[in-house]
């Protein structure tokens, strides 16, 4: 790791963590939908 901080890199890890938490959420609630739909059977 570099210890001076370029901004570019800092925004790029943002949208990193940010489309991370997106495809968490998004896989979470398919997979709550699925145990939701799997347990009203």
């Amino acid at each position: 790791m570099s210890s001076t901080n370029q901004p570019k890199e800092e925004t790029n890890l943002k949208g990193t963590l940010i489309m991370v938490m997106i495809v968490g959420i998004a896989i979470l609630v398919m997979w709550f939908g699925a145990y939701g739909l799997f347990l009203s059977r």
